[in-house]
């Protein structure tokens, strides 16, 4: 080395410099690639979580101003969920014992398929359960399989101690029988005007028989 001439110092200095500028320059294609191959994975998940299913399970008011509460499963996303699996803990139980078994059935059964903007609705309780020292909080876990295959788990807590005060005092029972009486009427007025079309159908032509 103590022999080098300054015109080898100067050669050996470039060819280190051309070797320090390779190595940072195949560093930032490294860096470059790697965050290329980054976004590329993030626009993938995002189109993805897109067009999957988002299927919510929730308790709450039948409506604003009812006094009945109800389980809901509903698919909000833009695609089908299929094979929906619900775990509900601890196991629901309705202060109305007629209901417990509806409900339970509900959240037991895997569902094959929810289209989007469906929801499906059970009858589960009153305002008679905070009377009742049956449990209040639930823990949600739900699972769905979407276009492109199972979505991610979706687990969270559902509180109905958040509705106190909201449900104004009923008699126990009077809105699943004010529901009922609506359903009830429903199927007379249907089965009303299946009967006239029935009739209308098998009315004798004038000059027959």
């Amino acid at each position: 080395m103590e022999n080098l001439e300054t015109s080898d110092w100067i050669a050996l200095s470039a060819v280190l410099v051309a070797v320090a500028a390779a190595g940072v320059s195949l560093w930032q294609a490294l860096i470059a690639r790697r965050a290329g191959a980054d976004q590329l994975e993030l626009a993938y998940r995002i189109q993805r979580e897109q067009n999957e299913p988002y299927v919510v399970v929730d308790l709450g008011p039948a409506a604003p101003s009812s006094r009945l509460i109800v389980l809901s499963i509903y698919n909000s996303g833009p695609t089908m969920a299929r094979d929906v699996s619900v775990q509900v803990t601890p196991e629901l139980v309705s202060s109305h014992p007629s209901l417990t078994d509806r409900v339970q059935r509900a959240v037991a059964r895997t569902i094959p398929f929810l289209p989007p903007g469906r929801k499906l609705v059970y009858p589960f309780d009153t305002a008679q359960r905070w009377q009742s020292g049956l449990p209040m909080q639930f823990d949600v876990t739900v699972n769905v399989q979407g276009p492109a295959g199972p979505v991610e788990e979706l687990t969270y807590r559902v509180d109905l101690d958040v509705l106190a005060g909201h449900l104004p005092e009923a008699h126990p029972g009077k809105d699943l029988a004010d529901q009922m009486k609506g359903i009830e009427g429903h199927l007379r007025s249907l089965s009303s005007a299946t009967r006239r079309r029935t009739a209308k159908r098998y009315v004798p032509r004038t000059g027959d028989g």
